[in-house]
């Protein structure tokens, strides 16, 4: 399976990068071109492997294995609006998946009651567990799991697996070998990809911070400091300080394999630019569907949204990131 991830800030055009690759070549998204989120978002895949391998504790362990199983029952639940109708974006069959994985990913486990569990629990609760072990006789009985965890070398192979897993059942082809993942990761961690698929291209998007702000304003992105212009200035240079200073930290090996684009470039220059998304990817544009004169006028909208006060401030705060 050949994967591509493509990442940007929020709001940064990765979406219309997306679009693109699904409209007009051999790639396909299994999550209805939504973000995939199982590995990045805080109880996923990678925290449980900073909790097993580099948080160390019996309690980390166990408490990862117990929020990431809490995020997936949640994330089975959760719905998207498809012309009009909600519908799930995962399958049901991810609950099983999950649960194959944790014992894949652990050695042993056992119930318990550990204090960490014992003072985030109220005292009703408290009272109904221990009159239930006491009226069952069940000394073994309790309401937590504790884990330990497996070799770090397996625990990649069984996530590879998984994700694959994952992947293959969200697929109405089951045959199609090319697949996108958007926000898969994000821009201070996205090395950790080559972790977890065996074929896999990284597709980073920028954008003047111009349109980003004015992006996220606009939709009261409620994920970013929309409501303050002078938070979000702060908040996006440090940001993308991070990231450059990031990506100078990565390995050789893997920069044939990551490739960074322009938004504003991608949309005035979509014949050259294509072309360099096409030649990464060693694919061949097989549609022309994409529309890219919708997505030059949403790239630029902010000449126009934007009061003079807002663009001056951030050409003036933000100067070594504007792209137009």
């Amino acid at each position: 399976m050949k994967t591509v991830v493509t990442i940007g800030t929020g709001n940064s055009g990765c979406g219309a990068i997306q679009d693109y690759l699904i409209k007009n070549t051999i790639f396909k998204s299994p999550f209805n071109s939504q973000e995939f989120r199982m590995m990045d978002d805080p109880d996923g895949i990678l925290n449980l492997y900073h909790n097993f391998y580099t948080n160390r504790s019996i309690n980390n362990y166990s408490n990862a294995i117990m929020k990431f199983n809490n995020y997936i029952e949640n994330l089975v639940k959760l719905e998207i609006n498809t012309n009009g109708k909600n519908t799930k974006l995962y399958s049901k069959k991810v609950l099983p998946l999950a649960n194959d994985y944790i014992k894949n990913i652990t050695t042993l486990n056992y119930n318990s009651f550990p204090q960490f569990v014992a003072i985030q629990t109220n005292l009703f609760k408290k009272k109904y567990f221990h009159y239930k072990k006491k009226i069952s006789g069940n000394k073994n009985q309790s309401f937590f799991k504790m884990y330990l965890p497996v070799d770090e070398k397996t625990f990649f192979k069984q996530s590879i697996i998984f994700l694959n897993k994952i992947i293959r059942c969200h697929l109405k082809n089951k045959k199609l070998d090319h697949i996108i993942l958007d926000q898969a990761l994000n821009m201070l961690n996205f090395v950790d990809i080559f972790s977890y698929f065996k074929n896999v291209k990284v597709i980073i998007v920028t954008r003047d911070p111009r349109g980003i702000w004015n992006s996220m304003k606009s939709r009261e992105s409620l994920a970013y400091p929309h409501h303050n212009l002078k938070v979000w200035t702060d908040w996006y240079g440090q940001i993308m300080d991070q990231f450059n200073e990031y990506k100078k930290k990565i390995p050789k090996k893997y920069k044939k394999n990551i490739l960074q684009i322009r938004f504003e470039d991608f949309v005035e220059n979509y014949e050259k630019e294509q072309k360099k998304i096409l030649n990464f990817l060693k694919i061949k544009r097989i549609n022309n569907d994409f529309n890219i004169k919708k997505t030059e006028f949403n790239a630029f909208k902010a000449i126009k949204e934007l009061s003079s006060s807002e663009k001056n401030y951030i050409k003036n705060n933000l100067s070594k990131y504007l792209q137009w």
